[in-house]
């Protein structure tokens, strides 16, 4: 799965900042360790099409 697209979505009530810094972390941590491509994280519907565009490319 090397090279893929990979964006996490966290999904929750009331994420906290250190929460979202936690989730990002371990995310990015993960991407590199697998080869995958880290397109960001999602965590609220107003972030979904900055991110759209990336993945469509």
């Amino acid at each position: 799965m090397s090279g893929k697209k990979l964006i996490l979505i966290a999904q929750g009530a009331a994420l906290s900042g250190t929460v979202l810094k936690h989730y990002d972390f371990m995310f990015r941590r993960f991407c590199r360790l697998t080869g995958l491509n880290d397109q960001g994280m999602v965590s609220a519907m107003s972030q979904v099409s900055k991110l759209k565009k990336k993945v469509l490319l």
